[in-house]
């Protein structure tokens, strides 16, 4: 179910890129994926979506985050990622993600949370959420 998700939400964005190889993208998928790290979005007993967090103890990663496109839009994604976002803070750490340079939605929407944009590598672009608390005099 997740890689159909995958394929549905993502799959155009690697096309464009890369092409789509089927039996390339199943395996990476299958080496990349974990159970314990990733949650299903669901709404109204519908499975629409995916997100996979891993916490790196001075940060934390959304390593991969899909909803299917006739979801998209409607406030799940932001939903979802306000969750994390709330839990990260608990954490006092950033909150880091890399997503495809072309996924202009997605950029958008992370920049709306107020993601800032790191660095570029080949395709990918790199974004982190400070969400660090800065310790004043009164703190200490």
């Amino acid at each position: 179910m997740t890689f159909a998700i995958k394929k549905s939400a993502g799959g155009q964005y690697i096309q464009d890129l890369f092409g789509w190889d089927e039996q390339l993208q199943l395996g990476r998928h299958k080496d990349r994926f974990s159970q314990e790290n990733t949650n299903l979005i669901v709404q109204n007993d519908t499975v629409v979506g995916w997100i996979s967090v891993l916490d790196h103890g001075d940060h934390t990663k959304i390593d991969e985050l899909y909803v299917l496109p006739e979801f998209q839009c409607k406030g799940i994604g932001t939903a979802v990622l306000q969750e994390v976002i709330n839990h990260v803070k608990l954490l006092n750490v950033p909150l880091r993600l890399r997503v495809l340079g072309i996924n202009r939605d997605g950029i958008r929407l992370y920049e709306r949370l107020g993601f800032a944009k790191q660095h570029e590598d080949g395709p990918f672009l790199y974004m982190e959420l400070n969400l660090l608390k800065k310790e004043t005099a009164e703190d200490s």
